[in-house]
């Protein structure tokens, strides 16, 4: 078994977080096994070749990378009162998913004692999720809107 074939099988376990990875062909065998994450040597793997099976070599693997999720933002209500996504009844929602918006945007109306406060953005990025209904009740500090910052 070519070297480079080893290491190969090793690159693509790494990549994708696989465990264990077995190849079989007609002259040779192999398999690598991802020790448990428990234990400190938890980077290394076992090689078996049919060829030298009396044999162990280690091999060491580079755990997978991982993967930074992006935390989400939120526009939160900065008031409670009544939650409209328009100006009114008739009119379009002032945002909906998948709308770019920036610092100055207004993305909603709230209803507080009888007065209509327009709230803004006062961030710039990509509508992801609203998570009020329409007409709602809101607190101080609801989430309002979950959104991707540019």
């Amino acid at each position: 078994m070519e070297i480079k074939k080893v290491d190969q099988l090793a690159r693509i376990m790494s990549k994708y977080g696989l465990t264990e990875v077995e190849l079989k062909d007609s002259n040779d065998s192999i398999m690598l096994k991802r020790k448990g994450e428990e234990d400190p040597a938890a980077n290394n793997a076992s090689f078996v070749s049919s060829a030298s099976a009396a044999a162990p070599v280690a091999l060491a693997i580079e755990p997978a990378a991982p993967v930074e999720e992006e935390k989400p933002t939120y526009i939160t209500a900065p008031m409670p009162g009544t939650f409209y996504i328009s100006t009114s009844p008739e009119n379009a929602p002032l945002v909906k998913v998948g709308d770019t918006v920036h610092n100055d945007t207004v993305v909603c109306v709230v209803e507080a004692m009888k007065v209509m406060n327009e709230i803004k953005a006062e961030m710039s990025g990509t509508i992801v999720k609203i998570l009020v209904e329409n007409t709602s009740s809101i607190e101080y500090g609801q989430r309002l809107f979950e959104i991707k910052q540019d």
